[in-house]
């Protein structure tokens, strides 16, 4: 198993890395694929699927991986592990085979623009001395890694905090991370309709930010009073509001920022998710 650490830590290193290519690949394509009121939809269901991936993460290995010897242990997690990377395989055969790059027909007026001048993505640093200097999406890339960060820190600290105020109810750090992210996928889906449905971004964003202020504030006061079905509670606010907001702050930062590629503002809020905090 010793020498075996190298590729197991290997193997986590390319998976971790590339994150910074699928975590911004929703507003792309659906900017390329969707019209203009079907792509916030659109990029909210990419989105929910990364949150399904999450949370089918959290009940599979406790399926698969059972306690017992050592051996029987790494041969649970060798089955769990071949089966992902198998699937993985499988949907990238798909998509090389498959997939087209774009439809043959352009989904809006605004995606036949791109394509015709294909300008906006020639030079790279250009657009992104652009966008670091635009006070609009400065300002978007501020509190989006705030919002985002503060989520993604409670998340990696939830079985802490919760064993820490509940020491009999460690088991149920797994629930309530579930119940995380699968209200993260409601309010995934509601933020992306309610846009296609308003075109609110600004008034979306700060109705937002507001109820994500005030269920962190909950979360906070609260975890400490013994009761975990208030965990519970909160767990859902947080997830609804923090985690939906994720397409709802790819989709505000394709509209201050075009005709800026949308991989290029998703992946800097992306980055400063994880740099901010």
């Amino acid at each position: 198993m010793a020498d075996g650490f190298w590729i197991t830590f290997l193997g986590q290193t390319i998976v971790g890395a590339s994150q910074m290519f699928t975590l911004g690949i929703p507003p792309r394509l659906a900017a390329v694929w969707f019209g203009p009121d079907e792509v916030s939809t659109a990029c909210a269901a990419g989105v929910f699927g990364n949150q399904l991936g999450i949370a089918v993460g959290f009940v599979t290995p406790a399926l698969i991986v059972h306690s017992g010897t050592k051996d029987a242990v790494a041969w649970d997690l060798n089955i769990l592990f071949l089966c992902s990377a198998v699937l993985n395989t499988l949907i990238l055969a798909c998509i090389i085979c498959f997939f087209s790059a774009r439809p043959l027909v352009p989904p809006s007026l605004a995606q036949l623009t791109a394509q015709e001048e294909k300008t906006f993505d020639s030079n790279f640093w250009e657009t992104l001395k652009k966008l670091m200097t635009g006070k609009d999406f400065l300002l978007l890339f501020i509190t989006y890694g705030i919002n985002t960060g503060v989520f993604y820190a409670v998340s990696t600290l939830l079985s802490q905090m919760v064993s820490f105020f509940y020491k009999n109810k460690t088991e149920t750090v797994g629930q309530i991370g579930l119940v995380i992210v699968l209200a993260g996928m409601l309010g995934s889906v509601v933020g992306g309709y309610c846009l296609d449905r308003f075109h609110k971004f600004k008034l979306t964003t700060i109705l937002v930010y507001l109820f994500s202020f005030l269920g962190m504030l909950s979360f906070t006061f609260t975890i400490n009073l013994g009761s975990i079905m208030i965990v519970f509670g909160n767990a859902f606010l947080l997830g609804f509001f923090m985690t939906g907001y994720l397409p709802i702050g790819f989709e505000f930062a394709a509209e201050i920022t075009y005709p800026a590629a949308e991989g290029t503002t998703s992946g800097l809020l992306n980055a400063s998710a994880q740099v901010l905090p």
